[in-house]
């Protein structure tokens, strides 16, 4: 027996859809619906859509920021020298 669930919510609403796979490889679904009624489904879906791609867009935005922020250092004011292992300074 395999079971998968995946589940939509917002705030206190959720829609959960959970698949169970028999051995005989017959597949039962159940769905449960909190704080929802059934003719209230369709339109929480459409809006977990809408608020799932808002949220997308907004990381999508952060990953770019930070991208373009570790673009390059800038040249350095002072050049500094290494040194090897015995102290001995090389350029």
């Amino acid at each position: 027996t395999e079971k998968m669930a995946i589940g939509h919510h917002i705030r206190d609403r959720a829609h959960v859809v959970e698949r169970t796979r028999r051995r005989g490889g017959d597949i039962e679904e159940n769905q449960e619906l909190i704080n929802l009624d059934e003719g209230e489904k369709e339109s929480f879906d459409r809006e977990f859509q809408e608020k799932s791609k808002e949220s997308m867009r907004g990381l999508e935005y952060r990953r770019r920021g930070e991208r373009s922020d570790r673009r390059a250092l800038p040249e350095p004011t002072q050049r500094r020298g290494y040194r090897d292992r015995e102290g001995r300074e090389k350029n």
